[in-house]
Parts: structure tokens; sequence; C-alpha cells
């Protein structure tokens, strides 16, 4: 009588058995799934750290082209200012 419930148990730890195999096959499948997000995830943090590193060089460049370009406006008003004086003191009529 003992051999059929021996077989029954068998049985059973059989099939839990197979059931921790495909578990751990599972696991292994997450694992490696991790494994590519967590390198997708560094190649991401590297993109944007070079996207970083070019927004800093533009607005570098720019802070350059405004410092430039202030003492260009302020000659131009100087000029312009010039050339509405002239105009109203009578030297630069034409008619």
């Amino acid at each position: 009588m003992a051999l059929p419930f021996a077989a029954d148990a068998c049985l059973v730890a059989s099939s839990f058995e197979a059931d921790a195999d495909d578990a751990d096959d599972d696991a292994e499948l997450a694992d490696d799934a991790a494994a590519v997000f967590e390198d997708s995830a560094l190649v991401s943090d590297a993109f944007a750290f070079v996207s970083d590193v070019f927004a800093a060089e533009a607005d570098l460049a720019a802070a350059l082209a405004c410092s430039v370009a202030s003492p260009a406006f302020v000659v131009a008003v100087e000029a312009d200012d010039a050339a509405l004086s002239a105009d109203f003191s009578g030297g630069g009529g034409t008619g």
C-alpha cells in the first residue's frame, strides 16, 4: 500500500522540480533583460552627457557672440546719433 503513495510523492516532487526549473529559467531571462536595459540606460546617460556638453558649448558661443555684438551695437547707435545730429544741424541735407 505504501508503494502507490511513494509513487504519488515522487510525481509531486518531480512536478515541483519542473516548476522550480521553469522559475529558474524565467529568472535567468529576467536577469538578461535587466542587463540589456542597464546597458541601454548607460548609453542613454552617455548621450545625455554629450548633449549637455554641446548645449554648454552653444551657450558659450552665444555669450561670446553677444559680447562681440554689444560693442558693435554701441558703435552703431553712436553713428546713428551722429548722423541724426548732422541732419538736424543742416550739414547733411540734400535739398
